[in-house]
């Protein structure tokens, strides 16, 4: 347009102020001029953005939803690459007792099945708003909330958590009938501040995320297995989903490697709902948390006789303890894992 306009200036000019007046001069190269200048111009900057938008298709197809990349080519100034403090939300997710199943199986056996597996919780992900960020072993590390900000990044990563359950509890029948092994997985998510860009050496890096709240993730999938649950999320996680996702209260725990107490959460399903056992739950944990153990052990054998669950023999066995050797005055009903 700019071009255009300076065609047609340079006619009009010539026109009313020396054609009309009895002067005639060339103006041929100069329109020449304005003419090659628009099209190196028009056809640097084609060039350009196709080599950009081949760049992100590239370094995020195979990690993005399509309709996140085709946003990504829209608006390629939402793109950083460097690195850059963000809140995200992170997920780590693994199979239990892999170890097991992989000697049941021949190296292409084994194979085939984690594609398939891979495969069905990948889409899940995408299909979720979420970036996987690797695969590593029988796990998956998945990012919401970059490249592209997301808002609601707690919630995606959540919704996308319970729907890979449900897919897995799916799977699991149908590979069973397939003669195959009954799989069982653990979810952790945390939301936070956290490093993201490319890190690695000069020849070989990543897009990924660095940060202590990127540990903590990784350290809630691995408490899955001690409390029978299969996702748990932290505190800050809950809070950002609490209107839409209805949770459980787990347990304040200080993980391995961290100071700093983390309340963590089960997220159970969409939407609020009444559900009378997860409200004497809450009424149980409060008891244990204000020292009245055999309250608490009344009603966590109730509980576990209603519906036997890991969590509530946990908390007897705690409950026993504590009742034969009360914990210390300034205990604060926090619990120390000591191993990852």
């Amino acid at each position: 347009m700019a071009a255009l306009l300076m065609v047609l200036s340079t006619i009009a000019g010539n026109y009313l102020f020396l054609f009309k007046n009895a002067s005639i001069v060339g103006i041929t190269y100069p329109l020449l001029t304005i003419v090659l200048i628009c099209l190196v111009v028009t056809l640097s900057n084609y060039f350009l953005v196709e080599r950009q938008k081949q760049f992100i298709q590239g370094a995020f197809r195979h990690y993005l939803a399509p309709k996140v990349v085709e946003q990504l080519l829209q608006h390629p100034d939402h793109l950083s690459l460097s690195g850059q403090e963000k809140e995200l939300t992170v997920m780590f997710s693994d199979i239990r007792n892999f170890t097991s199943i992989s000697e049941t199986m021949d190296s292409v056996a084994l194979a085939n099945f984690m594609n398939r597996y891979f495969t069905e919780m990948g889409e899940v992900i995408m299909q979720g708003q979420g970036m996987i960020d690797k695969f590593i072993g029988d796990a998956i590390m998945a990012i919401w909330g970059t490249p592209l900000d997301e808002p609601k990044h707690a919630l995606q990563a959540v919704k996308s958590a319970l729907q890979m359950q449900l897919l897995t509890e799916q799977l699991r029948q149908q590979w069973v009938n397939e003669n195959l092994p009954e799989i069982y997985i653990g979810i952790g998510l945390n939301t936070g501040p956290m490093r993201v860009g490319n890190f690695g050496s000069e020849q070989v890096f990543n897009y990924t995320v660095i940060g202590d709240q990127v540990n903590l993730a990784s350290r809630l999938e691995g408490l899955n297995k001690i409390y029978g649950t299969t996702i748990l999320i932290s505190e800050r996680t809950k809070n950002l989903v609490a209107d839409e996702i209805q949770c459980r209260a787990i347990d304040l725990v200080r993980v391995k490697g961290k100071l700093q107490a983390v309340e963590i959460f089960e997220p159970l399903s969409l939407g609020k709902q009444s559900n009378p056992d997860l409200e004497q739950w809450q009424l149980t944990l409060n008891l244990y948390r204000q020292q009245r153990f055999l309250e608490a052990r009344n009603e966590l054998e109730k509980l576990n006789q209603q519906t036997p669950h890991l969590l509530y023999q946990l908390y007897l066995q705690r409950v026993e303890q504590f009742i034969q050797t009360p914990p210390a005055s300034d205990w604060d009903g926090c619990f120390v894992h000591s191993t990852k």
